[in-house]
């Protein structure tokens, strides 16, 4: 695999990885929360944030393995 292949793999990589981190740091912020609105955006934000993170996990499977067929 070229060097330039392994950089992008290894960028997707550690993009599922910050939004898995910054997820569970939205849910230690979610006891502080201010308001139910603020909450509730906190919430949303998590999921989006780990779903993300999962969607980035199927391309890297997708990018590192070409042959193989990406696992839900």
């Amino acid at each position: 695999m070229r060097q330039q292949e392994q950089r992008h793999l290894r960028a997707v990589r550690t993009t599922a990885y910050n939004n898995e981190v910054a997820a569970e740091l939205l849910q230690e912020l979610l006891a502080r929360a201010c308001s139910e609105d603020q909450a509730r955006r906190i919430r949303c934000a998590r999921r989006q944030l780990l779903r993300d993170a999962d969607a980035l996990e199927l391309v890297w499977q997708a990018l590192s393995t070409p042959d193989a067929t990406p696992r839900p």
